[in-house]
């Protein structure tokens, strides 16, 4: 979030001296085709570790937006990948639908609870 009278140009120009953002159009979305198998979260999933996997990439940091940010939830979920941060925007974790939940939940709501007493 850019600060007052700013705008997003602010920090577009830092982002790359800090991270190296890569940006994954999902089946059927901007330049990917939709292959043959069907559009799952799964699926999306399954892709973006296969182009991570291609970029041997292990331990990232991952902003997902809707569809996006339950993808990012699966990845944190259930990919062998190490998430230092996690950010979804719009997007729901469904606990009652979620076979990780329970691990999902007491993995990250440990270190959350720390980092976040310490703002308090």
């Amino acid at each position: 979030m850019h600060g007052g009278f700013g705008t997003i140009e602010d920090i577009n120009n830092l982002i790359p001296y800090l991270f190296t953002p890569i940006g994954i159009d999902s089946r059927g979305h901007g330049t990917s085709t939709m292959g043959t198998s069907p559009l799952t979260y799964e699926c999306i999933q399954k892709d973006a570790e296969l182009v991570l996997e291609h970029l041997n990439i292990s331990t990232l940091s991952i902003i997902g937006f809707s569809d996006g940010g339950v993808v990012a939830y699966r990845l944190a979920s259930f990919a062998a990948l190490h998430i230092e941060k996690l950010l979804t925007i719009g997007s729901r974790w469904r606990y009652k639908n979620a076979l990780a939940t329970k691990h999902f939940t007491k993995r990250y709501s440990r270190e959350l609870e720390k980092k976040v007493s310490r703002n308090f």
